[in-house]
């Protein structure tokens, strides 16, 4: 488990798959809402708030996020105006498996501009959105893909390209230049010929 604190108002924890199996965790834990799922839910938030005193005296906003090749992200967002109180019985009524649509993340490394044009042409039929970052002599892209298919499509070719990216898309965000805040692929496609 890796705390990072970005900005001055989120923390993010990141937990990758080997982790979460090093503790005997399976996809359905998380999915339906297991005790053990609680347990670790409520180890992260003791964790965050051991690190970060005062970080957990207002509001925080949680989000959960998936990483496709990578594991998992839970970011907590400070809210300064109202009080945070910390009740671990108020959450179990909560259910985090009823979300209406599912996405993957991917967050790739390319060395150069080139690598990038390329990739984002070959995928113009199968691919579009996405995000492009530049940082220390490297471009970032980050995907959101709905469906599945076009997940393993896209993994197959990526890889072709650029590799997965140890930094996390958060970090990227923090210290990295935006080139493309939106619409990634197409923006690309239409700048660059080949």
């Amino acid at each position: 488990m890796r705390l990072e604190r970005v900005g001055g108002n989120q923390i993010n924890i990141f937990l990758t798959f080997e982790e979460l199996a090093e503790r005997g965790f399976t996809k359905e834990d998380v999915e339906y809402n297991t005790t053990k799922w609680h347990q670790l839910f409520f180890e992260m938030i003791d964790e965050a708030s051991e690190e970060f005193e005062k970080f957990f005296d207002a509001t925080i906003v949680i989000d959960v996020y998936a990483l496709q090749t990578q594991g998992m992200v839970v970011s907590f967002t400070l809210d300064d105006e109202d009080v945070f109180d910390y009740d671990p019985y108020s959450f179990y009524s909560i259910e985090w498996w009823n979300i209406p649509e599912r996405h993957f993340q991917l967050f790739y490394r390319f060395p150069d501009i080139e690598n990038v044009i390329q990739f984002a042409h070959r995928m113009q039929s199968i691919l579009d959105g996405g995000s492009l970052y530049h940082y220390k002599n490297n471009y970032y892209l980050h995907l959101t893909i709905e469906d599945e298919n076009q997940l393993k499509m896209t993994n197959t070719i990526i890889s072709d390209y650029g590799e997965r990216s140890s930094e996390t898309i958060y970090y990227i965000k923090e210290y990295g230049n935006c080139i493309l805040n939106m619409e990634a692929i197409e923006k690309i496609i239409e700048y660059f010929k080949i």
